[in-house]
């Protein structure tokens, strides 16, 4: 029998979310793009982005340039910062947890050394530059469409303290 998998992403939502289904990710920070696993891995990933999220403290980051991102640069999208570069160590500590559990990232010249913080601009807005935001926690959600149209949250990780 074949082994089943899924698409996941890692973000961090900018307003408060719940787990469950949803239309679509509301304005966020991806923290892990798009990657491929077996499901029966996901139950690991939980267990060790726990973990991940314990060791980590809440992250201030600030709305900085506005960028074009995309093969077309049709993606407007404002950079992030952050002083003590924590978003870049979560990112790259979350990036590994997610190789060690067996997932494929779809894209990953976007990762590691690659990895640039930044919100999407959405129909629900951004962030205005020089906004700071307070990052408290993080989700792990279905990266594709269900055949009903929705994502799911499937968990909401808070950091320590």
């Amino acid at each position: 029998m074949a082994e089943r998998h899924g698409d996941f992403i890692i973000v961090s939502c900018l307003d408060p979310i719940e787990r469950g289904v949803i239309s679509r990710i509301p304005r966020h920070v991806t923290l892990v793009p798009w990657f491929h696993m077996p499901l029966d891995e996901l139950v690991s990933l939980q267990h060790e982005i726990r973990g991940v999220a314990g060791r980590h403290e809440a992250l201030e980051v600030r709305g900085s340039d506005v960028k074009r991102f995309g093969p077309d640069e049709d993606i407007l999208v404002r950079e992030l910062t952050d002083e003590a570069e924590s978003i870049c160590r979560l990112h790259l500590d979350l990036l590994s947890t997610v190789i060690a559990t067996r997932g494929i990232l779809r894209s990953p010249q976007y990762t590691g050394a690659n990895y640039s913080p930044h919100v999407t601009k959405q129909a629900d807005g951004w962030i205005d530059e020089g906004e700071v935001i307070t990052l408290g926690s993080f989700q792990l959600a279905q990266a594709v469409d269900t055949p009903r149209g929705t994502r799911d949250i499937i968990n909401n990780y808070d950091f320590k303290g």
